[in-house]
């Protein structure tokens, strides 16, 4: 019993010996930190690049949007659109159309086009308008004219699901470098069996954008410059052609002011009746 009882009480033995402890070879660590740095620059490198990008992309989204938004409530055809005149000789029908418009065969509104263009540049380049020009430091992407373009196309949509493109001599190009992306059969596509009928107005940018680190590993995987294409459709009233008194929106039109998708023809016959009695014009 003893014996047993001192077995129990009695402290371990602490060995002398020294425990070895396992060391990694000389320049492990900094093997494997070569090994993992170059991959976590590219990742690193990757996601500043990208965040350059979609920067650039964000601005150019705008840029398409305000200019699509302020143009959906404009008229993109010239009044002789609606008399079946395009080059609209009537002097007081046409009262407000300018020159360039009334000289070509096509009733398509040459301002509209280039003005949802100028817009959408405009809004790419701002300005501090209280600051000198040469202390201006507002950020700005600039087209190049030689690479970049806005391009700008009204849609005619009908409930039967036919899409007629204008201008029908061919897409509005700013700086005639690219062509649209959106085709008429990606609106058909889209559209709802049965819809009323309608119009779209689509704003692009297409953009070169160059790299701001432009390393040579993102060169390599991604190009330099990379093309950025923006885009932005905003619906519009129906370009086909009814009697201005009965739609609300028609009901106010002025001479040489005809809102779009109205026809002018019985409305300017009404207004004009009593001077065409008097010898003074003919409807």
């Amino acid at each position: 019993m003893k014996e047993f009882f001192s077995k129990i009480l009695s402290l371990p033995k602490v060995s002398t010996k020294r425990r070895e402890i396992k060391r990694k070879p000389a320049g492990q660590s900094l093997v494997e930190l070569a090994i993992a740095f170059p991959v976590i620059l590219i990742l690193f490198t990757g996601m500043v690049e990208f965040g350059f990008i979609l920067n650039y992309y964000l601005s150019l989204l705008d840029a398409t949007r305000e200019s699509a938004r302020f143009y959906s409530n404009q008229d993109p055809f010239e009044v002789g659109f609606g008399i079946g005149d395009c080059t609209c000789t009537d002097p007081v029908l046409c009262l407000k159309e300018t020159a360039a418009d009334a000289a070509d065969a096509d009733c398509d509104r040459g301002d509209f086009y280039q003005g949802a263009a100028d817009l959408a540049i405009r809004q790419l380049q701002p300005r501090d308008l209280a600051a000198p020009q040469p202390l201006d430091n507002t950020r700005k992407i600039i087209l190049d004219p030689a690479a970049d373009d806005v391009v700008v196309v009204v849609f005619d949509v009908n409930g039967a699901g036919t899409v007629t493109r204008y201008p029908l001599s061919g897409d509005y190009r700013f700086y005639e470098n690219m062509d649209s992306l959106i085709t008429n059969q990606r609106i058909s596509d889209q559209l709802v069996s049965g819809a009323p009928n309608t119009a779209i107005v689509l704003v692009e940018v297409f953009y070169h954008y160059h790299q701001v680190l432009a390393l040579p590993w993102m060169t390599f995987f991604l190009g330099n410059p990379i093309l950025l294409h923006a885009y932005t459709m905003m619906p519009m009233p129906p370009i086909s052609l009814v009697d201005l008194p009965t739609r609300p929106e028609c009901a106010g039109a002025q001479l040489g002011d005809v809102p779009l998708g109205c026809n002018p023809t019985a409305f300017f016959g009404e207004m004009m009746s009593p001077l065409a009695s008097l010898g003074q014009v003919s409807p």
